[in-house]
C-alpha cells in the first residue's frame, strides 16, 4: 500500500478539501443533491461513511475519495438544517494518522471496525462503491437508514456472482437486496464534471415520506 504524498499534513487537506467545497458548489450535481434534501428531508442522527479509500496516500485515487467526501459533508449539511447535531463516522481500512486528523479536523470520528454499530433507523448511509457482497450483509442487514447514497442496490446479483467468495454470498444478498428496495425511492445522481469517475453510477435511496416521518405504512421484514 502507497506511503502518504511527502508533505502533506492535515491542515493542507483541509485547504485542499475547502477549495474543492467551492467548486463543487457551481456543479449541476451539487443542485441536484441540494433539491433532493430539500424535497426530501431525512430524521437523521447520525451520519456514517463507509470504504470511502485514503485521502493522503500517494495512489491515483486520493483525489476521487476526496470529491467523494465532498459529497458526503455537502449532504449532511443540509440535513443539518433540520437536524443540527448529526455524528458523523467514518471506516477505511486504508486510512492514515494524517487521514484521522484530517477527519477529525472535519468533525468525524474515524474508526478502525464496528462502524455498523452506528447504523439504525435515523442514519445517512454512504458507501460509495462498496462491493455488493460486503455492503449488504455488513452494514445494511437488519438496519432501516432512511437515506442511503452509494452504488445502485439490487434483488439479483447472480450475473456477478463470478468468483467463490461471491457465490457464497448471491442468496443472501438477493434477499437483502429485495427487502432494501421496498419502500425506498431512487434517484440516480447527474454527471459531476470536476471529476469523471468519482460519483459516475452513484444513487440515493430516500425512505418513503410516510414512512420516514413514522407513518402507518408497513415496512419490509429486515
Amino acid at each position: 500500500m502507497p506511503d502518504s504524498v511527502d508533505g502533506l499534513t492535515a491542515a493542507t487537506l483541509l485547504s485542499d478539501f475547502k477549495a474543492r467545497q467551492e467548486r463543487w458548489k457551481t456543479t449541476d450535481c451539487s443542485k441536484q443533491v441540494r433539491n433532493l434534501m430539500e424535497k426530501r428531508g431525512c430524521p437523521v442522527e447520525e451520519a456514517v461513511c463507509i470504504g470511502i479509500g485514503s485521502f493522503s496516500r500517494d495512489w491515483e485515487h486520493r483525489h476521487r475519495s476526496l470529491w467523494q467526501l465532498v459529497l458526503f459533508v455537502h449532504v449532511v449539511e443540509q440535513l443539518r438544517t433540520q437536524c443540527p447535531e448529526i455524528k458523523l463516522y467514518a471506516q477505511e481500512p486504508a486510512f492514515t494518522p494524517i487521514d484521522t486528523s484530517f477527519l477529525g479536523l472535519l468533525g468525524f470520528e474515524a474508526l478502525g471496525a464496528g462502524i455498523e454499530m452506528h447504523i439504525g433507523m435515523h442514519t445517512f448511509v454512504y458507501a460509495p462503491f462498496v462491493d455488493w457482497h460486503l455492503l449488504l450483509p455488513l452494514f445494511l442487514q437488519g438496519k432501516d437508514p432512511p437515506l442511503y447514497v452509494g452504488n445502485e442496490i439490487l434483488d439479483d446479483y447472480t450475473v456477478y456472482a463470478q468468483v467463490e467468495e461471491k457465490k457464497k454470498k448471491v442468496d443472501e444478498c438477493n434477499q437483502l437486496g429485495h427487502a432494501f428496495l421496498q419502500h425506498r425511492d431512487m434517484v440516480k445522481l447527474g454527471a459531476f464534471s470536476l471529476h469523471a469517475h468519482a460519483l459516475n453510477g452513484m444513487v440515493a435511496y430516500v425512505k418513503k415520506e410516510q414512512e420516514a416521518d413514522g407513518g402507518d405504512s408497513k415496512t419490509a421484514t429486515r
